[in-house]
């Protein structure tokens, strides 16, 4: 019996989908960066459904057997079922409209702590480029997070672009082993406050 299976929220999907999804943010964020970092549901729920300039896409990772029979979805997965259910892993994307049109674009994908080194990640990547592909797209820009507070003297990745570089951790090995490359690296610093 397969360990999971694939299935599509489509725009206006359950509720339980986004608040699943933002708990495995929460978890996701908690456990890179110490800290709560997740989108909340409802913003989530309201971008997934704006798809005025781009159609989204998010694919999700449930437990066991694709049960039969299911709705098919635009992308050619069964859809989501109306119970909740554990989510093992999730992609998500957008596929622009008006410009841009060869793009996959903010491609991000996560997996359950719990749930890794399963083939979870890959089978989510495989789908997505899948449906990049049926929509005449060639290229996928995804990103992932990281903790660049790693000592310096682990393993480095330089970005293509400019002169930044992240950790070789588990989110950049899993993107070369998929054949990315690093392009360019966004920061994000803080200021905590108040400032003295």
């Amino acid at each position: 019996m397969p360990a999971f299976h694939l299935r599509e929220a489509p725009p206006g999907a359950a509720a339980w989908v986004y608040d699943a999804l933002h708990d495995l943010e929460v978890a996701n964020t908690t456990e890179l960066m110490g800290e709560d970092l997740a989108i909340a549901a409802e913003w989530n729920r309201n971008n997934h459904a704006d798809e005025r300039t781009a159609i989204k896409g998010l694919l999700v990772a449930l437990p066991g057997p694709a049960p039969e029979p299911a709705a098919v979805g635009r992308f050619g997965l069964p859809e989501v079922p109306a119970e909740p259910s554990p989510i093992l892993g999730t992609i998500e994307f957008s596929l622009p409209l008006a410009d841009n049109r060869h793009l996959a674009d903010d491609t991000y994908c996560q997996v359950d702590a719990g749930a890794r080194r399963q083939g979870i990640g890959t089978a989510l990547w495989e789908e997505a480029v899948r449906i990049a592909v049926q929509h005449d797209r060639d290229t996928i820009v995804a990103w992932s997070d990281h903790f660049v507070g790693l000592p310096a003297d682990g393993p480095r990745l330089r970005a293509r672009d400019g002169d930044d570089e992240l950790p070789r951790d588990r989110a950049s090995e899993f993107a070369l082993s998929l054949g990315l490359s690093l392009a360019q690296v966004e920061r994000q610093s803080r200021l905590p406050l108040p400032v003295p």
